[in-house]
């Protein structure tokens, strides 16, 4: 009867610590902030602006064999949320994200990249809205991940022929799929890293003209509203 009332107790034992561990895992990602880095990160309560502009060299978005656009610059700004429903992730909205200078590697001096609210600006690309929803990764590694706000494209960029050239690649290349960017805190704000691991590890797949893509590089975000300065993650 001992064996079988300490097994009993064993049994429960075991399944309320994995009840916890479940319940851990499962937990749904939501923002964080915090005001100084010795601080505690404490959970954000409804919403606040942020702005995003490049923080690496460039950003790349790569179709093997295919072609590979470059950008060296970028910028967008948006809104982060939490849910009221705390079992629900964290989310944002972005305005259009506006890249520039943008060319076609190894083809600069034949193509040419026009887009922008025009369609007519040269070396700009600018997507539509986007929305967000965090969603985490192995371990500590939480992903934003990107849907267009409504259709399936994000942008179709396009690529022409500079003037008196012919440029092989020239044509009209829809962006669609989902894209997957990695947070991190920094100082003074958030840094959101695209890479073909981080999207492959996020379970997402962009496309360029039906071709798979990957997109690389780096974005710096800020808080902009009543938080602005302060440190933010997933």
């Amino acid at each position: 009867m001992k064996r079988l009332k300490l097994f009993g107790m064993t049994a429960l034992a075991v399944m309320a610590i994995s009840a916890v561990a479940s319940a851990t895992a499962s937990a749904a990602p939501r923002w964080m902030y915090r005001a100084h880095s010795t601080e505690a990160f404490k959970e954000l309560s409804g919403s606040e602006t942020f702005s995003s502009t490049i923080s690496s060299a460039a950003f790349e978005l790569e179709t093997p064999g295919l072609l590979t656009i470059k950008c060296t610059s970028e910028s967008s700004t948006g809104t982060i949320t939490n849910p009221a429903e705390t079992s629900k992730p964290g989310t944002d909205t972005s305005s259009k994200i506006r890249f520039d200078d943008c060319v076609v590697v190894g083809a600069e001096k034949t193509c040419k990249i026009v887009g922008g609210s025009s369609g007519t600006e040269e070396g700009i690309i600018e997507t539509v809205a986007t929305n967000t929803v965090l969603k985490a990764g192995a371990g500590t590694k939480v992903y934003d991940v990107f849907t267009p706000s409504s259709g399936k494209v994000f942008v179709t960029i396009k690529v022409e022929n500079q003037t008196g050239k012919t440029c092989l690649v020239k044509g009209s290349y829809p962006v669609e799929g989902n894209s997957a960017g990695e947070v991190e805190h920094q100082a003074g704000g958030a840094e959101l890293k695209f890479s073909k691991a981080i999207a492959e590890a996020a379970g997402t797949e962009l496309k360029l003209g039906g071709d798979k893509a990957y997109l690389t590089g780096v974005a710096d975000q800020k808080l902009t509203g009543t938080k602005a300065g302060d440190e933010f993650t997933g």
